[in-house]
């Protein structure tokens, strides 16, 4: 067995994201959140003193959730599911897709990811997500 690697961190939402999960009515209750009083040029996250929703702070600051529950918001509220799939030769390339559920098929499929910038290809998982996050925000609530 190899070395087991225990450094592994949340990842959060970016904050273009964190804005748009506001403005869709994400009002979870987070730890951390983007000052956005200076963007674009001074943007920085902020650990909150206790856990707060978005309807507790104050203008232009946004919660700053993890990716995974960013994706479950998705799921549990409007039925979108995320996945992250790997594939290449060598395990290296992260796609994502998304597909919705709904009473009358178990999996209906909205849209397979080609992003021309990336060809719908990224470095990492977390990339990967962050891109489908935005997508759902844009295009699917």
């Amino acid at each position: 067995m190899g070395k087991i690697i225990n450094n592994i961190e949340e990842v959060r939402v970016g904050f273009p994201n964190a804005k748009l999960l506001q403005e869709k009515g994400f009002d979870c209750i987070c730890s951390f959140a983007f000052n956005g009083a200076y963007e674009p040029h001074h943007l920085n996250i902020i650990e909150l003193g206790f856990k707060q929703s978005n309807s507790e702070l104050l203008k232009n600051v946004f919660t700053a959730p993890t990716q995974q529950v960013a994706i479950d918001w998705f799921r549990i509220n409007f039925g979108i599911h995320v996945d992250c799939q790997v594939e290449g030769i060598n395990l290296d390339i992260y796609r994502f897709i998304c597909f919705k559920t709904s009473d009358e098929r178990v999996k209906e499929t909205i849209k397979h990811i080609e992003d021309d910038s990336h060809n719908g290809r990224y470095d990492t998982p977390e990339e990967a997500k962050e891109v489908a996050i935005n997508y759902v925000l844009i295009n699917l609530i």
